[in-house]
This record gives C-alpha cells, structure tokens and sequence, in this order.
C-alpha cells in the first residue's frame, strides 16, 4: 500500500483489475464491457462468446475480474454493472452505463481513457450528486463537500465483495 500527504488528505494507491491480467484478458475484458454497454444487456459466457474470448474465460473469473450469475451471465464486470445502480456514468462518445459503485464510477474515466460524466445519489442524504472527470481529474462537482468511502481493496482477493 502507498499513501502519500497531499492537502492533509491522505490517498490510497491499489493495483487496478488491469493490473491482474494476461493482455488478451485485457482485450477480452474491454471487448465484454464493449458489449454489455453497446448491447445494454449482459454478455453470456455461452451465447455471446467468441473464441479469443472463451481462451481467456476462466482467468478472467479466477482473478475476479467480473461475476458471472448461473445462467452464464456476466451481469459484473468491473466497472460495469448489467443492472441498475444509483451511479450512472456517460462517457465522452455518447454511451452510458451503471456502475457497481461510486468508486467504480470514478474509475470509469480511466477504465475507458476518457471524460466521463456521473450522475449519481448521496448514500448519506439522498440528494443526487453529479460529477464529472477529465484528463484523469475531477473537473467539476455539484456538491462542495463531497466524499468518497472505499476500503482497502489491497487487502482483499475479491473485490466485488467490497462494492
């Protein structure tokens, strides 16, 4: 774990899902969340895979990269969800999503490299939140005292329970 002081606030630096993973799970994972997001339903394992993608299948369940339901399913896929979360990230091309969390969402800027805008609700007082991230930065926030709660991802193997 790195931490660093920056305006007495201390940061966190975590190994990303990326950083778990063979290059062509790499590919694999943007090619699944390419499809969940343009096809706006989650991708099945059995159904929709192709063969660069069924060679790398099982890595990418093993280090946790996405979750995949009974049915074949890959309803998770980080930062991806399949399913309505109160996080709603639009990237710079046009296309949207929900993300599994409010840290997934934020992440999404570097996941896809580009601007994103999230629309999103405080967990504390409801009120919804807006945000956007260019070039790796917040750029705007529609809320002055906004925070964010993670935990240390470091210190667990499967992060989607922690979302």
């Amino acid at each position: 774990m790195n931490t660093f002081k920056d305006n007495s606030i201390d940061k966190l630096y975590m190994d990303s899902i990326n950083s778990r993973l063979s290059q062509d799970a790499k590919k694999a994972r943007i090619a699944i969340l390419n499809f969940s997001i343009d096809q706006k339903k989650p991708f099945n394992i059995i159904e929709d895979k192709t063969a660069e993608i069924d060679v790398v299948l099982q890595e990418l369940i093993d280090r946790q990269a996405m979750i995949v339901s009974e049915d074949g399913n890959v309803d998770f896929i980080f930062p991806v969800s399949t399913k309505p979360t109160q996080h709603k990230v639009s990237l710079q091309d046009g296309r949207e999503f929900f993300a599994m969390c409010a840290i997934d969402a934020l992440g999404s800027a570097f996941t896809f490299d580009c601007a994103t805008k999230i629309n999103s609700v405080c967990a504390h007082c409801n009120e919804p939140v807006a945000i956007e991230v260019r070039n790796g930065s917040v750029a705007y926030v529609s809320c002055n005292e906004l925070r964010a709660l993670h935990v240390d991802l470091n210190k667990s193997d499967d992060w989607s329970g922690s979302c």
